[in-house]
């Protein structure tokens, strides 16, 4: 069997002969992986007519499957790791991500983001740019589905062999590569709207306003309640803070105003949409990066703000200046000048905003010391367009506009 990477998440299981999946013959690859059957793999393969196998005689393939991962708690896609034997003593190594849609919640949407995913992959405009970048990314090599049983999966090039490091926590040294990958990745499509891929999200990332036709910010208030509840047992200096006890209503008032600002400023690109340590791999000089369900048009910053937050697993306290400033000198050196030091550290700072908006509709609480000291700043960043008091959606709009535009 293929071995663990090194900083490889889960737990890896052989897979057993004796112990099949039931897969339809209309996705016949899959079938073939996920049920060890070398005849039916290398049927397949022949008949996908597969560029990465031209010329190339297979002698054999072996299968791991890894199952769920620590930050998603087990909840996340199975993937298989597939090395393929040739018969000149080469290997190739793949994986297969194999989703079953009628197991996760909300179905319909995950269809969509996995859709556009393949569309990802498949888009030759990004092929050409990502070509011309050198930038590392998995490959595409075969995509299917079965839309009467809800089951869609995709075979790519396995990026943990050259890309061995996968942590929970990237260091800062780690950081500064995920950083710089991003940067080139966001100048390939900046501001150019009339070039942008057509069969992404209009509205990259995933926690858009009403991604999904409907919001909660009603609830936001009672959230930031129970916030300063919970806060208040060891944090009861913050809480007394100017401006803290209105921020839930604030914040509320303000989100269709941080909403239109960033869907309608000048300053945007494809964005990756979910940049979080689950998604990238590292070698001592480089990052490749993964997963593209929710790449779109958005405003650079999102990426950057969804990467550098400070949950319990990934925390760059103390470091996120820094890290912000070594994305922006990267832009710089890529040649985009049009966005200044102090315009992107605004978009930053609205960005984050509509992120903890974002986590105050899922009825988040702040516990670590880092996590009080974002809605520190949270609120601090909000009084610069309304002064610690409550604006209404009209004028939090205008005053956002005002110092952006």
């Amino acid at each position: 069997m293929a071995k663990i990477k090194k900083g490889a998440k889960g737990n890896k299981k052989a897979i057993n002969n004796n112990n099949t999946i039931e897969i339809p013959s209309s996705m016949p690859l899959t079938k073939s992986i996920i049920n060890n059957d070398f005849d039916l793999f290398n049927k397949t393969i022949s008949n996908l007519n597969l560029p990465i196998f031209k010329n190339k005689t297979i002698s054999s393939f072996q299968c791991e499957k890894t199952q769920g991962e620590r930050l998603t708690k087990g909840t996340s896609t199975p993937v298989y790791t597939i090395k393929v034997s040739l018969a000149n003593k080469e290997d190739m190594h793949f994986i297969l991500k194999f989703i079953k849609l009628s197991e996760r919640s909300d179905p319909k949407f995950l269809e969509e983001s996995y859709k556009i995913e393949n569309n990802f992959y498949n888009d030759e405009l990004i092929k050409e740019k990502i070509n011309e970048s050198q930038l590392n990314i998995p490959n595409l090599y075969c995509f299917e589905e079965d839309k009467k049983l809800q089951l869609m999966s995709f075979f790519m090039k396995d990026i943990s062999i050259d890309f061995q490091e996968h942590p929970e926590a990237p260091n800062i040294a780690q950081a500064k590569l995920a950083l710089e990958w991003l940067a080139v990745w966001h100048s390939l499509f900046w501001m150019e709207h009339w070039n942008w891929p057509k069969n992404l999200w209009k509205e990259g990332c995933f926690w858009v306003l009403n991604r999904k036709g409907k919001n909660n910010l009603q609830s936001i208030p009672q959230t930031w309640n129970s916030l300063i509840k919970n806060m208040n047992k060891k944090y009861n200096y913050v809480i007394q803070e100017k401006g803290f006890h209105d921020f839930g209503k604030r914040i509320m008032n303000a989100a269709n105003g941080i909403y239109q600002v960033l869907n309608n400023t000048r300053y945007r690109t494809i964005i990756h949409g979910d940049f979080k340590p689950a998604n990238m791999f590292f070698n001592n000089n480089s990052c490749s990066v993964c997963d593209f369900q929710f790449s779109g048009a958005g405003v650079p910053l999102q990426d950057v703000v969804y990467f550098l937050f400070p949950d319990a697993l990934m925390n760059f306290a103390g470091n996120e200046e820094q890290l912000l400033k070594h994305y922006f000198d990267k832009l710089t050196n890529l040649g985009i000048d049009t966005m200044d030091y102090e315009l992107c550290v605004k978009l930053y700072e609205l960005c984050m905003l509509d992120y903890l908006r974002y986590l105050l509709e899922k009825g988040w609480m702040c516990y670590s010391e880092e996590e009080v000291k974002i809605v520190q700043k949270c609120n601090l960043w909000l009084s610069k367009y309304d002064n610690y008091q409550i604006l209404n959606e009209k004028e939090y709009t205008e005053k956002i506009n005002e110092q952006i535009y």
